[in-house]
């Protein structure tokens, strides 16, 4: 004869966690004030080199691109003048400088820009 054991008590299942609380989305990064930029490339006395957004006429470009919102660009480079300053013509985005002097080789220029009201 088979015995026969009592049916075995059915728990109900234990509680699942709460979902995770869904985050409201991070708010978007406020525009920068300031932002470097870093051309390097080698100069000849006088020759004039244009940066327009983050293609440059001549050497290569790095950093942080301009705002395209009215800006100021500076630079302390005993290597080059600014000779062209954003405009609202080109979207605030582009500048021009000149070369002071021949370089032997490759230099690198920090150029700073600042929004501005």
């Amino acid at each position: 004869m088979r015995e026969r054991f009592p049916a075995a008590a059915v728990e109900p299942p234990p509680d699942e966690p709460a979902p995770p609380a869904v985050e409201p989305p991070a708010p978007a990064p406020a525009d920068p004030l300031s932002g470097d930029m870093f051309w390097t490339g080698r100069l000849r006395k006088s020759e004039i080199i244009e940066i327009n957004g983050m293609t440059v006429s001549l050497g290569t470009i790095g950093g942080r691109a301009m705002p395209g919102k009215r800006i100021e660009v500076r630079t302390f480079s005993p290597h080059v003048e600014i000779i062209r300053q954003p405009s609202a013509a080109d979207g605030w985005s582009r500048i021009g400088f000149r070369a002071l002097r021949n370089t032997k080789g490759s230099v690198t220029v920090n150029f700073r820009w600042y929004r501005t009201q």
